[in-house]
């Protein structure tokens, strides 16, 4: 492959030299074409960051794409220069040598250890997490910029994640100037006390006690000071980004939240089951790409953003009893999903249960007002009734292999491309009520292989039925 590498001279590498390679063809790599994300796929190395730390020797960072949508993206590649273009690496050394630098060979070996990184010293250190180029190891380690860096002795402080929590002062913040809600919750401590534990894969309990509040949060780590598990009880608003880069969590008890803002607990691996009893709103990316999740459980919930639930793996069968409102793309990619239920549902945005390839049963008794792209390459989905639903957009109920019963006695009006490639539909549903037909959605309608010329003919007649209705108004208003 053909890269264009540039060299960045300002912003923020004041102790940095970085480069940028472009792959020739950038422009016809998308990244709608890559729902799993891989460090060394063909979207993540067609812009490729290459850094090197100017303080002792110079460790070279092959940085993906992708940024933190995959672990350790500042190791693409292997970290090895070669692997970009054969040459690249002697290419760099000769151009730091000029600079009185010399370039760390240990960081260009097409070689790694998944969970670690290497340092300026050659070492390599096991990490919980790695953001902005940074990477939080135990014991009370930060490596940033390849130099090994101590955050406090275990008497004066804990590194837990990217939270530090400062024993003396009583404070618990994030690292870096990174921004999680996590710690909004957690000021005006009185005291901090860190127990052993005897649960199954904590292996420590951090009670924080916050002033005028009677039950401690409790915060759970395991042996390497990864959060595990978090209790509140006290909490019933939380702000964006909690516990947004947090890959451990596997416990989680807020029973009286009611709010949350975006990107709740993202690329979580390891949650299995949630409840939260009393929820009644969430915002953007709300469990974004949840490997691990089989049950959940929001008996509350009214509303959601964009992109509720989107690539949960494992989720087979959801049932949310209040919710009436949904943002774009809810539960897409939910390539387990069986069976949904929402009940007061009424308004839906664009892409709603876009590619579920297992869902056979929806119950939608509400729903009122869809967009664009509503049910979208669905493979299961036999049966539909939508009693109440009056106004769709374009896409709708495209390509549906199984779908051979339908019904939708309220609706009004429709978008372009309605019902294409359902290619068992044997009867157009019922049109009577049809206020706005485009004849390019009767055009698509051609392409249902069991629909007869008769009932074509029929929309056709519905169309101009239509026209002329709205000719006679015209004319009467004159």
């Amino acid at each position: 492959m053909r890269y264009y590498v540039l060299f960045i001279m300002d912003g923020r590498l004041n102790t940095r030299d970085c480069f940028f390679a472009v792959k020739k063809d950038v422009d016809k790599i998308k990244r709608e074409d890559f729902q799993e994300p891989k460090k060394d796929d063909a979207y993540s190395t067609s812009v490729l960051g290459i850094q090197f730390n100017r303080a002792g020797m110079c460790t070279a960072q092959i940085i993906s794409r992708y940024n933190h949508t995959v672990p350790n993206p500042n190791c693409t590649l292997g970290n090895n220069l070669d692997n970009i273009a054969p040459g690249l690496k002697q290419s760099f050394a000769n151009l730091l040598l000029e600079r009185g630098l010399k370039l760390n060979t240990y960081s260009n070996k097409n070689f790694e250890i998944p969970g670690y990184t290497v340092a300026n010293d050659g070492k390599y250190y096991k990490y919980n997490m790695e953001i902005n180029g940074n990477y939080y190891c135990p014991g009370n380690i930060v490596i940033s910029g390849g130099e090994v860096i101590s955050v406090a002795n275990p008497e004066e402080g804990l590194l837990i994640d990217y939270f530090y929590i400062d024993k003396n002062a009583k404070t618990i913040e994030t690292c870096a100037n990174i921004t999680d809600s996590f710690v909004d919750d957690l000021k005006g401590i009185e005291k901090i006390e860190v127990v052993k534990s005897d649960e199954e894969n904590v292996n420590r309990t951090i009670k924080i006690y916050i002033k005028d509040i009677e039950e401690p949060v409790l915060i759970g780590i395991d042996k390497d000071n990864k959060i595990v598990k978090y209790e509140n009880n006290n909490i019933t608003n939380i702000e964006n980004k909690f516990l947004y880069g947090n890959k451990g969590l596997n416990q989680l008890e807020l029973p009286n939240l009611k709010q949350v803002g975006t990107n709740f607990l993202n690329y979580n691996n390891r949650l299995t089951r949630l409840k939260l009893p009393n929820l009644e709103q969430a915002g953007d990316d709300f469990l974004y790409h949840n490997k691990g999740l089989t049950q959940l459980e929001l008996p509350k919930l009214k509303h959601v953003g964009y992109c509720f639930l989107y690539l949960n793996k494992k989720l087979n069968k959801l049932y949310l009893p209040e919710l009436k409102q949904v943002g774009d793309e809810f539960l897409c990619y939910n390539k387990e999903l069986v069976q949904l239920e929402l009940p007061k549902l009424q308004h839906v945005g664009d892409s709603f249960l876009y590619h579920n390839e297992k869902l056979n049963q929806i119950e939608l008794p509400e729903l009122k007002q869809v967009g664009d792209g509503f049910l979208d390459h669905n493979k299961e989905l036999v049966q539909l009734e939508l009693p109440k639903l009056q106004y769709v957009g374009e896409w709708f109920l495209y390509d549906n292999e199984k779908l051979n019963q339908l019904e939708l006695p309220k609706l009004n009006r429709l978008g372009k491309y309605f019902l294409h490639k359902n290619k068992n539909l044997p009867k157009i549903l019922e049109a009577k009520n049809l206020m706005l037909i485009t004849s390019r959605s009767i055009a698509e309608l051609d392409k249902n292989n069991r629909l007869t010329t008769s009932e074509i003919t029929m929309a056709h007649k519905i169309i101009e039925k239509i026209k002329s209705l709205f000719k006679k108004k015209d004319r009467n208003e004159r």
